[in-house]
């Protein structure tokens, strides 16, 4: 078993959950699953010194200085969630692509539904940036931290003008 240790990231009042192995980044946890007492990885244990690069580069990112994320990962999934998660990566910042895209991105262009679920449980977001994911129509769609959390990554990285609309059960 992995031994992990945890740090928080603050951004607009927000902690956002940092899950680290010896390795590299396991897992971010968004602000509204952090918040949550009983979240699993609230108890693990603190190590300051080993989170410090993970913090830092997430301070880096809300204060507008980090574009591409230079930190080490350690992700587990299935081989085609690896490769999902990979295409997320290669979103630049400051731009937004679709599920549709992303699926033909993959050679799989009638996977849209895999490639969503696939971006719906990715680790590591905000580092793997599925918020750059939209809907075909250009709007917010879902996001598991919820579509105003969305909307203001988006607009940190300059992006704005997508419609707000969204599914219902991510509209916190």
């Amino acid at each position: 078993m992995k031994r992990l240790w945890k740090t928080t990231a603050s951004w607009n009042e927000r902690n956002f959950g940092l899950v680290a192995s010896e390795k590299g980044l396991v897992h971010v946890v968004l602000p509204h699953e952090w918040a949550h007492g009983a979240h699993p990885h609230r108890a693990l244990p603190d190590d300051e010194e080993r989170m410090t690069p993970f913090r830092q580069a997430f301070q880096s990112y809300f204060a507008g200085d980090l574009t591409i994320w230079d930190i080490a990962l350690d992700m587990e999934g299935t081989p085609f969630q690896l490769a999902v998660w990979q295409a997320l990566a290669a979103i630049p910042y400051g731009s937004v692509t679709t599920y549709g895209a992303l699926a033909q991105s993959l050679g799989q262009p009638r996977a849209v539904r895999a490639v969503a679920a696939a971006v719906g449980k990715n680790p590591l977001p905000v580092v793997l940036p599925c918020h750059r994911v939209v809907g075909a129509d250009q709007t917010l769609t879902g996001y598991r931290g919820g579509l105003m959390l969305k909307e203001q990554l988006l607009a940190l990285e300059g992006v704005r003008g997508l419609s707000k609309r969204g599914h219902e059960r991510f509209n916190f």
